[in-house]
């Protein structure tokens, strides 16, 4: 997932550190082998030469492994064997649009939409599929109702529909924003969102609205080194170098607590280093009268 920090040489540590102190477990998701998968599918196959599920699984495995042609041998052998299941119209749109050709993609998925018009997958892909045909309106209007659709949206429909909005111009800024607040609010403490708006409030020169919501995630956070230096940062390109100064050294303080068995991985080690020459730096500015 895209969040839009600056590219200075601290902020890609800011990130790094952020998972390095992530106070959750990490999450490895198990994939299996997909070549046994399919193998296993196929023997099953063998033996029940007209299973449609088998050949939609097998499908499905194809397509995420990006055998398209594959997937769609599979998917047409389901059909045929099947009741016109609609999922098989979803798995052909997906596979368009990982293929790029979002019109068959779209053909499939508005055929999929007609009998399922509430199916939160079906509309955001849906909305992939206007993206690639170049119409944002049509694609916000689908990220839209998939949000409205979910009981539990994902913050990456709300990301993406973000995302959309932002353009060179910076019209719809304001309204990427309100959408991001909308995903903060029914969802909670999702950092993510809080980051994305406060990149959003950067782009449209609102520093002190950014700095707002800094200060309210820092609030919010057990661990608050990473939000300190990223203030810091926002403080320094802003030419606030006292106001600065005093957050790289809050980040400094907060990473002073940390047990040597964390303080010395390698990424929490390369960001406190960058924080010190940040904090080099802004010592020697001299602020804008």
């Amino acid at each position: 997932m895209k969040v839009f920090l600056s590219s200075s040489p601290l902020a890609a540590t800011i990130l790094a550190a952020f998972a390095a102190l992530s106070l959750l477990p990490s999450r490895v998701a198990a994939h299996g082998d997909t070549h046994e998968m399919v193998r296993a599918l196929t023997e099953e196959l063998r033996q029940n030469p007209r299973d449609a599920d088998a050949y939609f699984r097998r499908g499905e495995l194809h397509r995420r492994h990006g055998e398209f042609d594959l997937a769609l041998m599979d998917y047409e052998t389901a059909q045929k064997y099947s009741t016109n299941s609609p999922m098989l119209d979803l798995a052909r749109g997906l596979l368009y649009i990982e293929a790029k050709w979002p019109n068959s993609a779209k053909l499939y998925l508005d055929r999929f939409l007609a009998r399922e018009t509430n199916h939160v997958v079906g509309l955001s892909a849906r909305a992939k599929a206007w993206l690639q045909l170049t119409n944002p309106a049509a694609a916000v209007a689908d990220y839209t109702a998939a949000i409205r659709a979910s009981t539990e949206p994902r913050p990456e429909l709300y990301i993406e529909r973000a995302q959309i909005l932002i353009t060179d111009d910076g019209k719809h800024l304001n309204e990427a924003i309100a959408g991001l607040d909308e995903g903060a609010e029914r969802l909670g403490s999702v950092i993510t969102l809080r980051l994305h708006a406060i990149e959003l409030e950067l782009r449209r020169h609102q520093t002190n609205a950014a700095l707002t919501r800094l200060d309210q995630l820092i609030a919010r956070s057990p661990r608050k080194e990473t939000w300190y230096a990223r203030k810091g940062e926002i403080l320094q390109q802003a030419a606030r170098y006292p106001e600065a100064k005093q957050a790289y050294s809050q980040a400094l303080d907060h990473l002073k607590t940390l047990p040597p068995s964390r303080r010395n991985v390698p990424a929490i080690q390369e960001f406190e280093k960058r924080i010190r020459e940040a904090l080099s730096q802004v010592e020697k500015e001299k602020p804008a009268p």
